[in-house]
């Protein structure tokens, strides 16, 4: 085989190599994580307590899903804009498990769950990546901090 036959045989081995490397991405181009296709969708359920804690989801089930670009208005309903908030993801609905080998939660990084809006009514949540995930939010504070 000459090496010009050799070049254009890499090449295509190359340009095929790419191609599947990059087939697992198509469908995530498909994904639209634009606020205007993810219009925010309000969530009045959750507990709040008279302690000035809000969260929107039991521990041990009951996650809100949370596919990519999903965005939440959660009503926290504590009357005043929480300062601390926890945002906890989960491959499960039913987040932390009864012992470790069912527990697949974590605190969430980066755009997976983007904090968009705070205020004494609302908290505003997105996820900004094509993942799919449920979604935990536990807020707190106290009046006039």
């Amino acid at each position: 085989m000459s090496q010009s036959s050799l070049a254009k045989a890499a090449l295509g081995s190359l340009a095929l190599g790419a191609f599947f490397a990059n087939a697992g991405c198509i469908d995530a181009a498909a994904c639209d994580v634009s606020d205007d296709g993810n219009p925010p969708i309000a969530y009045e359920g959750g507990t709040t307590t008279d302690e000035g804690l809000y969260y929107s989801s039991p521990l041990h089930g009951g996650w809100l899903h949370f596919p990519g670009g999903k965005r939440y208005d959660l009503v926290h309903g504590l009357g005043f804009a929480p300062q601390d908030i926890d945002i906890w993801l989960s491959f499960s609905e039913n987040g932390v498990g009864e012992d470790e080998q069912n527990s697949t939660i974590a605190p969430a990084a980066g755009n997976s769950a983007v904090l968009q809006l705070v205020n004494d009514e609302r908290i505003r949540i997105k996820n900004d990546t094509c993942s799919e995930f449920w979604v935990r939010v536990v807020a707190s504070g106290k009046p006039g901090t």
